[in-house]
């Protein structure tokens, strides 16, 4: 992705630990699904917020080597995560085990090749689907790099805060599959609509409030990270672009998840491939030559902006005909 021989071994430090026990984020990851679906949304909050609070906890120690610890650096931050996603690990186990009775093993022994042919037909599209991004972000990594370090960290934080900013529409969309799903199986179509409409009305004024605050207080923001001048630049021409699409990644999210629910996860896996690859790449290609960095981002925000309007098209064009 045009990592300099100065950035790369730094690179290493950290995914060379990360990588080694990146397998425990499955089980939080699938068990928490299986947890909201069973009705509790409580139980995989508390699940994410130890991780995030073990980060916080253990990060400084480790990295800075506190209280004793050796110093670890960005070694540490891997440490920190990792040590953090083995408590949810347990947790997690815990839970779908002793407070739910979700895992029985006797399932081995009856209809277990049809079980799982049932979750790969939702599976395999959400798989692909949350492929796409990830490939569009190294894209997009790839594309800043030919502007040099500073540029990619300027991409780097304003991503970051931007990770932080789509937490509450992350939320919504997380459990817009169980709720659209439950009340779309048991026949009560007017609430699943009900639901969908308030989903598409959160992300919106939340899309808008967020994008406000990143125009408004951009540098402020931004020089809480960094002080140099190109990372500062880099950033704030993100965040005077893309968070105006927000709401429109939102009301995808929201489309993207209530189908899934409903057991159409092919119109999600359309959506995704419609914004990032049909869209996305190729103009973030294009306008990178006229317009340097901001082509990039202008990119982001133009595929959002097009593929968030043809998801409310499509929610109205579905089987969920909302009224």
């Amino acid at each position: 992705m045009g990592a300099s021989p100065e950035v790369l071994p730094l690179i290493n430090d950290y995914t060379n630990i990360w990588l080694l026990g990146c397998f425990l984020i499955v089980v939080p990851m699938v068990g928490n699904s299986a947890i909201r679906a069973a009705g509790d949304t409580r139980v995989p909050s508390f699940i994410m917020l130890s991780v995030a609070l073990v980060n916080i906890i253990l990060d400084p120690i480790f990295i800075f080597g506190l209280f004793g610890f050796p110093r670890l650096e960005l070694k540490g931050a891997a440490l920190a995560t990792i040590v953090a996603y083995a408590i949810s690990f347990v947790l997690a186990i815990f839970f779908l085990k002793y407070r739910l009775n979700l895992i029985d093993f006797s399932c081995f022994r009856r209809g277990c090749v049809r079980s799982w042919q049932a979750i790969c037909s939702l599976a395999v599209p959400v798989t692909v689907t949350n492929l796409i991004a990830p490939l569009a972000a190294t894209l997009s990594l790839w594309l800043i790099s030919d502007f040099g370090t500073s540029a990619v960290a300027g991409y780097s934080i304003a991503a970051r805060m931007e990770t932080f900013a789509m937490v509450p529409i992350l939320a919504v969309a997380s459990v817009m599959g169980a709720l659209a799903g439950q009340n779309y199986g048991a026949g009560h179509l007017d609430r699943t609509n009900f639901a969908i409409k308030k989903g598409h009305q959160f992300v919106v004024i939340w899309g808008l409030l967020v994008a406000t605050i990143f125009w408004v207080f951009r540098v402020e923001l931004i020089g809480l990270f960094s002080e140099e001048p190109l990372v500062l630049e880099t950033a704030s021409i993100y965040l005077k672009l893309v968070p105006l699409g927000y709401l429109f990644v939102g009301l995808t999210m929201i489309t993207s998840g209530a189908l899934t629910g409903v057991g159409f996860p092919v119109y999600g896996l359309l959506l995704t491939v419609s914004r990032l690859i049909i869209l996305y790449c190729p103009l973030a290609l294009i306008l990178k030559n006229f317009l340097d960095v901001q082509g990039i981002f202008l990119a982001m925000l133009i595929a959002n902006i097009v593929i968030g309007c043809c998801a409310l098209k499509l929610i109205q064009l579905s089987k969920l005909q909302l009224n």
